[in-house]
């Protein structure tokens, strides 16, 4: 068994209580006054991260291109599958009635 596993069976439940009382110094120094922790960490450029992003799913596109076109058929045959459940009702003879309005000519003095 590794170590945290040993620790964590040992301690059972109070395991998150220990954890809590470990992060209770970070979370009070967070709070405290003053600006962010990381205020000079440097920060990654925008347009490389653009392009890495870009370039993985190029990359993903070339090793199967039909990937993204099933996945989307699959979702959408999800969709089409699932039953709808439809309580309401409508007269046995509305539908006689609609076919005969559709066959009578349109009557002149109507706006």
């Amino acid at each position: 068994m590794s170590a945290p596993a040993n620790v964590c069976y040992r301690f059972g439940m109070r395991w998150k209580a220990l954890s809590a009382l470990a992060l209770a110094p970070l979370i009070l120094c967070a709070s405290c006054g003053g600006g962010p922790l990381l205020q000079n960490v440097p920060r990654p450029n925008a347009a490389v991260m653009a392009g890495i992003a870009a370039g993985a799913a190029a990359a993903v596109t070339v090793a199967n291109p039909g990937a993204a076109a099933r996945l989307q058929e699959q979702k959408n045959a999800k969709i089409g599958e699932q039953p709808v459940e439809n309580e309401e009702t409508i007269p046995l003879d509305l539908l006689d009635r609609m076919d005969a309005a559709d066959q009578q000519p349109p009557d002149e003095n109507q706006p």
